[in-house]
């Protein structure tokens, strides 16, 4: 799968928009992501290991929300969406 790596996630690894990982769920293919690039787990997940809430997931078209446990294809693209707060 491809993982499209949002805006504000890039400047950590160096500026990089996709990241191809193998993965049969998005839980394994964020796992998979971590593993390529630790830095981005702070931006991931808070103090109790959960993703963050303003955090959401599509696949290919689809918003999956926060369902680690949607199943994913070989050629399936994952985008992170980051939702913008505040006030």
């Amino acid at each position: 799968m491809k993982i499209q790596i949002p805006d504000i996630m890039r400047p950590v690894i160096g500026g990089i928009e996709a990241v191809e990982v193998k993965g049969k769920t998005v839980r394994e293919g964020i796992k998979a992501l971590e593993e390529k690039f630790p830095e981005l787990k702070p931006r991931l997940y808070d103090d109790q290991g959960q993703i963050f809430r303003y955090i959401d997931f599509f696949v290919n078209n689809l918003d999956v929300g926060t369902n680690l446990d949607f199943p994913m294809k070989e050629n399936d693209e994952l985008y992170i969406l980051v939702t913008i707060m505040g006030g």
